[in-house]
């Protein structure tokens, strides 16, 4: 195995390297979690041993960043001191795969991280399923049953937005910011790229998907 362990506490980090070395498994180490990112592009690991106190971005942060920013697959173990049910859940929701409180073995350390390499990399990062509708973020594809549906730049733009924030309403100021920041478009523009993106989302098929709630703004929602 090649293994990343991302830890700020030294002490802990040493003794997790050092045993890694024992078993004749190849290890990198980092504290900070810029340099976790730029090694995770460049380099082909099993499994990454990430604390969820690193300074900067804090576990849960860098484990999303991981996720949904460089669309990591590699299974992610998270060390920490905190043990609470919510902390296991807010790792989990971050992308983890497992979650070690300290203190803890490194007999069960390294079968953890065993277990995990052998399940190969995750499949489903880069993608997001809602509803009937699948986005690969990776080509930035849109499908809707299967079907690829073209979008524009902006109408791409404007949808992943309403995935977003699913299932919540978004106003027309919050998508033109969303879109064009300050550089606001005139009034016309956002309606048309609405059209046009509910011509291709909702069209084809037989119950809409984008809904416009009158006088708030938009919503996605599968409502016969």
């Amino acid at each position: 195995m090649r293994i990343l362990v991302a830890d700020n506490d030294r002490n802990v980090a040493s003794s997790i390297v050092d045993y890694i070395e024992l078993q004749g498994d190849y290890v990198d180490y980092v504290d900070r979690s810029d340099v976790m990112f730029e090694l995770v592009q460049n380099n082909t690991y099993d499994v990454i041993f990430l604390d969820t106190l690193m300074p900067g971005k804090s576990g849960f942060e860098s484990c999303k960043v991981l996720r949904e920013k460089l669309f990591c697959k590699v299974p992610i173990l998270l060390i920490t001191a905190q043990s609470t049910l919510q902390d296991k859940l807010e790792g989990f929701v971050s992308g983890a795969d497992d979650y070690l409180a300290k203190p803890f073995a490194l007999e069960e350390l390294i079968a953890r991280a065993r277990a995990l390499a052998s399940r190969g990399d995750r499949q489903d990062i880069g993608e997001k399923q809602l509803l009937d509708v699948r986005i690969n973020y990776q080509t930035y594809q849109v499908f809707r049953q299967n079907n690829l549906i073209n979008l524009s730049q902006t109408q791409y733009k404007i949808f992943c937005f309403l995935v977003k924030n699913y299932p919540n309403v978004v106003s027309k100021s919050a998508i033109e910011y969303e879109i064009w920041g300050d550089n606001l478009p005139h009034s016309d523009v956002l309606k048309v790229q609405i059209y046009q993106l509910r011509k291709r989302i909702d069209k084809p098929f037989l119950i809409p998907l984008i809904r416009n709630i009158r006088g708030v703004g938009f919503k996605l929602a599968l409502e016969k």
